[in-house]
């Protein structure tokens, strides 16, 4: 009975998402209070439905995460095209903020005194993970530079650097992915 609520709450959400473009107002005058207004709402529609979908996706056994990244590549502009890409880029604040909440999760939920007879293989792995992540996607993201029309046109130091900043980029961002699905699927032991 929750997941029919759920499902007909997600369909009111999107339903309503799909009416605002009717109410909106063609003044130059208010574009600027109009692009701010579709912000706030993108931000509160991926909300409700990321929640809503990770409900969902917590009831089949899925992470919650799941849910939320289907809500945000159905409701952006790729799928359902709710949040122009204008709006993604101005969401750029929230991503970060949602971010440093998920670091802020997992900083919380470690123990380190069950944790310290594991330091020096944890030590070791985080070593070899970081280090060889940033190098593999380096070189991946290298490699592929003719594929990618950002760096194809690059010089070729100026792709050196541009390659290096996205792998650390990339392998930055992951833990906080990780230790989100351990605490999502309750993981517990070495």
């Amino acid at each position: 009975m929750k997941a029919v609520r759920r499902i007909l709450l997600l369909l009111a959400a999107v339903g309503l998402m799909e009416a605002v473009p009717s109410y909106a107002v063609v003044d130059e005058s208010q574009e600027l209070r109009l692009r701010a207004a579709a912000l706030t709402l993108g931000v509160g529609f991926v909300l409700i439905a990321a929640w809503l979908l990770g409900k969902l996706a917590a009831e089949v056994r899925l992470p919650k995460l799941t849910g939320y990244l289907v809500a945000g590549i159905v409701a952006g502009p790729s799928v359902l095209g709710f949040l122009s890409h204008e709006t993604v880029t101005g969401m750029a604040l929230v991503n970060g903020g949602a971010t440093a909440l998920i670091a802020l999760t997992a900083g919380s939920e470690m123990d380190f005194r069950a944790m310290r007879p594991l330091f020096r293989s944890i030590g070791w792995i985080s070593l070899v993970a970081v280090i060889g992540g940033t190098v593999l996607l380096f070189v991946t993201i290298f490699l592929l530079r003719p594929l990618l029309p950002f760096l194809a046109a690059l010089p070729f130091g100026h792709a050196l650097i541009v390659a290096a900043v996205l792998a650390v980029v990339a392998v930055a961002q992951s833990p906080a992915v990780v230790v989100a699905l351990r605490a999502e699927t309750g993981a517990d032991g070495p």
